[in-house]
């Protein structure tokens, strides 16, 4: 934002090309820029300049017949004096004043319009636009300190306050404090009658000094580069850089959008600040001085550390890496939620195996694994108790791929037993229908381990579940058996099963 040294220059600059001169037009490129709508902006067409002042940071125009045009840059707002008729700039421009001399453009290179222009009328609005600090260069020391030491703040905040100072703002505070050698962060009720005085004679001659450098700078032009951030600065906008007095890093603290900085070695005795960014993360670690800052430097450059692969890429490549990463957590994830919990083991040769422990649990179906395989198996499993190879059963009746497994396994029998009797086989075809029709599908599951529906819902005192306990009693032995497997078509059997279902399909279907 422009301070007082960039708006005593630029009043300077526009006293001989607009006094005296007659506003012929106005053109406002960006409707928003004006915020007042008594009196219209188009009084002003016609009116003659008589006076130019400084309201804080805001520049004012005393025009004819008691109206003020008062214009408030704000952080990105500059003023540029180009010929008569020049055009307004596209994105850029808010409002042109065309004098005889030539014409006053008001720009904002930003997308977040803040700059305004206000026009009053009388000398009692006009002061409802002055914030009231006191003027650095036109008071005294007593005066100085009376105002600062009103209310306890840091001197940051203090010197930046437009209601106790005007025309200070982040930039020229920033060098103030390096040149009176006082932290940012002291509090104004902690000076002591040596410091005042050196703070009051920092401040004025800083802002002195800064517009004689302005002045020679522009000369008899017009300013064009008014920025906060000049190359002669101590220690503004200049992080991470050297101080021009001690050689020791420039530090800063982070508010919002804004940041204050500062020397260490030459303010704060050596301490180092908690920055409010990079401290909040690091914590305790934070370093607390900057010789322990310099020693984790130094440590850190001697320790070797092989660059990674995210660093050595370039943005973009590294940002493909992340999406695939992401993508690829997602697909893991979505597949965690389709199998369910892990189960042990996770292969497919994990599962026959416990398939198999769950025929053994079926003594009352030895058909179904044939000799060979049951005596096999009972070798296998003999040291196993009776509740492993329960819990195995579960495991492996519960797995998201048991269904599947089964189907292959039952395929299986059937090839191997091709040599068997017939009678076997007529045995093991007819098993399989009626699990089916029992409403197990082609699983060798018995009936025995079935979960007791009823009983479980006996148990349930809710009304859904008494509804569900009478619909279930009142389906016939006939009606179950015509009930189709979950997952499969009414007219077509489950795969992998022997079962013939009697059930004819529909219309729609046969036609």
């Amino acid at each position: 934002m422009p301070e007082l040294p960039d708006i005593t220059v630029y009043l300077e600059c526009l006293a001989p090309r607009v006094l005296g001169q007659p506003i012929e037009r106005v053109r406002v490129a960006s409707p928003f820029v004006v915020r007042t709508a008594e009196p219209p902006i188009r009084a002003v067409e016609g009116k003659r300049v008589l006076a130019l002042r400084r309201l804080g940071k805001r520049i004012v125009l005393a025009l004819e017949d008691e109206l003020f045009l008062v214009m408030h840059l704000m952080i990105a707002g500059r003023l540029r004096w180009r010929d008569r008729g020049a055009k307004v700039p596209g994105k850029l421009g808010l409002a042109a004043f065309d004098f005889p001399t030539g014409t006053l453009l008001f720009t904002e290179p930003t997308t977040r319009k803040r700059a305004a222009i206000h026009l009053v009328g009388g000398e009692a609005a006009l002061a409802a636009h002055d914030p009231g600090g006191i003027e650095p260069l036109a008071c005294d020391e007593p005066a100085f300190r009376a105002v600062l030491a009103r209310e306890n703040r840091t001197l940051k905040r203090a010197l930046t306050d437009p209601t106790l100072v005007s025309g200070i703002g982040n930039a020229y505070s920033d060098e103030i404090l390096h040149r009176a050698r006082l932290s940012p962060v002291t509090l104004t009720s902690r000076l002591d009658d040596e410091t005042w005085p050196r703070l009051f004679d920092a401040t004025r001659s800083t802002l002195i000094d800064w517009t004689e450098r302005l002045r020679a700078e522009v000369g008899d032009g017009f300013p064009e580069k008014v920025t906060a951030f000049r190359d002669g600065m101590a220690v503004h906008g200049r992080f991470g850089k050297p101080c021009p007095d001690c050689g020791a890093a420039v530090q800063r603290l982070v508010f919002a959008e804004n940041e204050a900085n500062y020397c260490a070695r030459c303010q704060t005795g050596g301490k180092l600040l908690a920055d409010r960014a990079l401290s909040r993360l690091l914590k305790k670690d934070w370093p607390r001085s900057l010789d322990e800052l310099e020693e984790r430097r130094e440590r850190a450059a001697l320790t070797p550390s092989a660059p990674s692969a995210t660093a050595t890429a370039t943005p973009r490549a590294a940002r493909a890496q992340g999406t695939r990463r992401r993508r690829a957590e997602r697909r893991r994830c979505r597949r965690r939620v389709a199998l369910g919990p892990p189960q042990e083991p996770h292969d497919r040769g994990g599962l026959v195996e416990l398939l198999e422990a769950e025929h053994d649990r079926e003594a009352a179906e030895p058909a179904h694994l044939g000799e060979p395989a049951e005596a096999e198996h009972h070798q296998r499993h003999a040291g196993e108790a009776e509740p492993e190879r329960r819990r195995r059963g579960d495991q492996a009746r519960h797995h998201p791929l048991a269904r599947a497994a089964r189907r292959h396994r039952a395929r299986q029998v059937g090839n191997e037993a091709g040599d068997a009797e017939p009678e076997q086989r007529a045995s093991r075809e007819q098993a399989g229908t009626d699990r089916h029709r029992r409403g197990h599908g082609s699983s060798p599951v018995g009936a025995a381990d079935r979960p007791r529906h009823r009983a479980e819902h006996q148990r349930k005192p809710c009304r859904l579940a008494r509804r569900r306990h009478r619909r279930r009693r009142r389906a016939t032995p006939q009606r179950r058996a015509a009930r189709p497997a979950p997952g499969q078509r009414p007219w077509a059997a489950p795969a992998g099963s022997h079962a013939v279902v009697d059930r004819a399909p529909p219309e729609s279907v046969r036609s």
